[in-house]
């Protein structure tokens, strides 16, 4: 799960009402469910795969862009038609020693992760375009000024 798991996540080829529908009718256990998700989950993703992640993309009411997360719930909560939450707390941030790690990469080493995620990047790319379309009013216009970020695009 560490190349591509977004796409392989959001992109499995899997009938989830089918597998819900046996389990509940007693036709399959739980673990057996939860066995052949993971299976699935764990196929080498493929351009089909990608293309399902970015069709369920689409699809969805909502998705979320992390980079953009203050504008996001601004979506969301007006999505919902929801008051704006006074406070955001983001309490997933990284921390300085994850943040100084990511910068001892070299480009060799930043390129092989970018290679192994190419997959991951394009779904990025398609739900950031997805997500700019869907709320032009956003203030979502410009690409992460994050250092990283900004080295990463510079190797693409």
């Amino acid at each position: 799960m560490v190349s591509n798991p977004q796409t392989r996540i959001i992109g499995v080829d899997t009938n989830f009402k089918d597998i819900y529908q046996r389990v509940r009718n007693g036709k399959m256990k739980p673990k057996e469910a939860n066995q052949q998700l993971m299976r699935e989950i764990l196929t080498e993703p493929d351009d089909d795969m990608l293309q399902r992640a970015c069709l369920r993309i689409e699809q969805m009411d909502f998705v979320g862009i992390t980079e953009y997360f203050n504008q996001s719930i601004r979506a969301l909560s007006c999505k919902l038609d929801l008051a704006l939450p006074e406070l955001i707390p983001q309490s997933n941030a990284a921390i300085a020693q994850d943040k100084a790690m990511c910068s001892e990469y070299s480009d060799n080493e930043l390129k092989s992760l970018l290679e192994i995620n190419k997959y991951d990047i394009q779904l990025y790319d398609f739900a950031l375009r997805n997500f700019r379309n869907r709320y032009p009013l956003s203030t979502v216009d410009t690409l992460p000024a994050d250092k990283h970020v900004q080295r990463y695009l510079h190797l693409r």
